[in-house]
């Protein structure tokens, strides 16, 4: 089945249009019930409340809207039209610390088959393992196929630590950088170097990454959050000429790189942080519709969870980080500030929905409603989950309708239910996450920051469980007492239940 974007861009316009109305009669409503209140303690509270679901409500209306009237495409590359009077030398740099011997292989394998003369790669294997037998194993490889390894077993600054102990070793104008885990499609090289040398105000290159072996709803979920980052929210940053940095498959000006200091080594997104600094520092980032690599997702559900919690901390920890200097910059619009922290915004948007729904608990116990308008006979409460469901999956429709119009994909409608479950479930899982991140705590400097942090995810579900088990109770007793807000607990409820469910169906 293939839906045109265009027709879910309607989609979005329509809910995002929806919801922008019903807003404003969510707040005429709560208005009347605060004046129709005289206690100080309703006014104050109810008002904090109102002030979280305007953010909510007000910030997910502009994000449909402004998706429903985006241009949906980007140009794509017409590799055979890319033709160069001289190749460029090229380093790339493959950063590797206990790597599997036979991913690292099939990478260097692809590289060295490039459409692109292979004297003008010069390959680095950046090793930081402090084991001898891997790094005799690794450094067999690179003289079997005649690359640089770069052995520094000492760096304590993790991916960017390392990549920045190389950065003073590289002797070309650019550098690839790919994970050992992301095999480059045949022309890959040669659409990054033709794109920046036709860029000269980006400081890097982003191409797609697309990952293959989808064989259960957990790989298919971290599949999807990777369709959802190139298809829709990199299209736009690049419509503003701020593309992110994703970590893998890009190419770097490396004059860029050595005059923002080398890559960020203050939060665990390194790639991320890098992006604002070159941005602050008067670069831009482009991103090309182009699928530049071809990976797997992490083995497991423990693996992925672990990778998302870097994530989820390491964004909320740059925005910590670099709020102030992307607002004060002179070298940003507004409308590249906007699209640069919209991104960081997105996983505390999620810890400060669940702290609302919380905030429901003490009204109902002292017997009080929440006024707000009624919606279809419901409290226009239901705005708040409501808002956000409808933007999850309009976010993956929208996506994987892009992705099935260039042709091979694994990604398929019926996913989606499946995603939407373990998003909700995953959520909760990460929300410790977002606070350490936003309070600077467990990050990269830290004695207890963990580039592989393990969660010890069935003690945290069934946690999850007990507390979903008491918010049902504390719904209950909202609904005997007559309180229709009652409803949004149950709704908080149920979204605890979903933990404890993965947690049993993955053995790992």
């Amino acid at each position: 089945m293939k839906l045109n974007p265009r027709m879910v861009q309607g989609l979005f316009l329509i809910s995002g249009l929806i919801l922008a109305v019903s807003l404003f009669f969510h707040i005429k409503g709560a208005f009347l019930g605060l004046y129709s209140n005289t206690t100080i303690f309703y006014r104050v509270y109810v008002s904090i409340q109102l002030v979280l679901e305007t953010l909510i409500v007000g910030e997910v209306s502009f994000l449909l809207i402004t998706i429903g009237i985006d241009k949906p495409y980007l140009d794509r590359v017409d590799v055979d039209s890319i033709k160069f009077d001289t190749y460029p030398d090229i380093d790339v740099v493959l950063p590797i610390r206990y790597v599997p011997l036979e991913k690292i292989q099939k990478t260097v394998e692809g590289f060295i088959g490039q459409n692109y003369p292979r004297e003008k790669l010069h390959i680095y294997v950046a090793d930081d393992t402090p084991d001898k037998q891997r790094s005799a194993e690794y450094r067999e490889l690179c003289e079997k196929h005649d690359l640089e390894y770069f052995y520094r077993p000492e760096n304590k600054d993790y991916k960017s630590g390392m990549l920045n102990l190389l950065l003073p070793h590289l002797k070309s104008e650019y550098a690839c950088f790919y994970d050992y885990d992301q095999v480059p499609t045949k022309d890959a090289v040669k659409v990054l170097v033709h794109s920046i040398l036709e860029n000269p105000e980006a400081g890097y290159v982003q191409l797609k990454k697309e990952f293959r072996g989808l064989v259960n709803y957990i790989s298919e979920w971290s599949a999807l959050l990777y369709l959802q980052f190139f298809e829709l929210m990199q299209p736009r940053k690049e419509r503003a000429k701020v593309g992110l940095f994703a970590g893998s498959t890009a190419i770097f000006r490396i004059a860029a790189l050595r005059e923002i200091g080398g890559f960020a080594t203050d939060t665990f997104t390194e790639d991320t942080n890098t992006s604002i600094k070159l941005f602050l520092a008067g670069y831009r980032g482009k991103f090309v519709n182009f699928i530049g690599s071809i990976g797997d997702v992490p083995s497991g559900y423990s693996n992925q969870i672990s990778q998302v919690w870097r994530w989820s901390h390491g964004g909320t920890h740059t925005l910590r980080c670099r709020y102030s200097e992307v607002m004060r910059s002179k070298n940003l619009n507004l409308n590249q500030k906007i699209e640069t922290l919209s991104t960081l915004f997105m996983t505390p948007v999620l810890f400060i929905a669940y702290i609302y729904g919380f905030s429901f608990i003490p009204l109902i116990f002292m017997g009080i409603e929440s006024r707000r308008a009624y919606l279809f006979g419901l409290p226009s409460t239901i705005l708040i989950p409501l808002s956000l469901l409808i933007t999850y999956i309009l976010f993956v429709v929208y996506s994987i309708s892009k992705r099935k119009l260039i042709g091979e994909s694994e990604f398929r409608y019926a996913q989606i239910p499946g995603f939407i479950h373990i998003s909700i479930g995953s959520n909760l899982l990460l929300l410790d996450a977002s606070l350490y991140g936003l309070l600077g705590k467990l990050g990269p400097k830290s004695p207890y920051g963990m580039w592989t942090r393990k969660i010890n995810i069935k003690l945290r579900s069934t946690f999850l469980l007990i507390t979903g088990l008491i918010l049902l109770y504390i719904s209950w007793i909202g609904f005997t007492m007559g309180i229709p807000s009652a409803y949004l607990i149950l709704l908080l409820a149920s979204s605890f239940f979903s933990p404890f469910i993965i947690s049993v169906i993955q053995r790992k």
